[in-house]
This record gives C-alpha cells, structure tokens and sequence, in this order.
C-alpha cells in the first residue's frame, strides 16, 4: 500500500470494528458478494463505501416492523 491511499481500503479489524460483527461473519458477507474486498498478501480490505452501504441496510430492516425483518445477513 501506498501512502496516498492507504485509508481509501479498511483492514478486516477495522471492518469488523464498524459492522460488529464475528470474523466467520465477515467471511460469510465477503464469500456472498456483500462485501467489495481486494486481498493483499494474506490480508483482505475492504471498500469504506460498500461497509457503510451494508450498514445502512441492515440498519433499514433493524427499524422495520417485526413481520417485515429478515436476517440482515
């Protein structure tokens, strides 16, 4: 990673950190398409804007009425 963009992609932590989620979550939504990652090495990052994306839909269905909720994942 460069300097001029190391923040541009955010580590597994990281991700993990925003999402509060497990790593075997994080695998799952990764795996699913869910998720824009690249992999570097033995590390993944993840794309700022895909997280929040995520986020904001599992944050729609958290404050949806009881029979309309599904799994966010």
């Amino acid at each position: 990673m460069d300097g001029s963009n190391s923040k541009q992609w955010l580590t597994s932590t990281e991700t993990r950190a925003l999402l509060i989620i497990s790593g075997c979550e994080l695998v799952h939504l990764r795996e699913a398409g869910k998720l824009r990652y690249t992999k570097r090495g033995n590390a993944f990052f993840y794309d700022p804007q895909s997280i929040a994306k995520l986020a904001a839909s599992v944050d729609k269905k958290a404050h949806s009425p009881a029979s309309e909720r599904q799994s966010p994942l």
